[in-house]
């Protein structure tokens, strides 16, 4: 992400990332993290991995909408939103 990777939003030297996995899905880093949350459930099944996988799924596709929301104030934005899946298992386009 380079100088992309801050916190809050600013427009100042905005940029969408298009490239990489940014172009296979909008939430690549969130997704990786729901999939890795997944696979500790698979690896250490209990009641405790299922309750944080629920949390984190819920956290973590929360924050994605939240991001989306403001992203929306930059027109370029809705362009790449109409030809990108939101998460790599929305489309089966990911593997293009």
């Amino acid at each position: 992400m380079g100088d992309q990777w801050k916190s809050g939003l600013s427009s100042a030297g905005f940029q969408l990332l298009e490239h990489g996995p940014y172009q296979r899905c909008r939430h690549p880093i969130f997704a990786s993290v729901i999939l890795g949350m997944i696979g500790l459930t698979l690896a250490l099944p209990s009641a405790f991995t299922a309750v944080c996988l629920l949390v984190g799924i819920l956290a973590l596709t929360r924050q994605a909408s939240e991001e989306e929301r403001r992203l929306q104030l930059f027109a370029v934005y809705e362009a790449y939103a109409q030809r990108t899946p939101k998460w790599p298992w929305n489309s089966a386009l990911v593997l293009k």
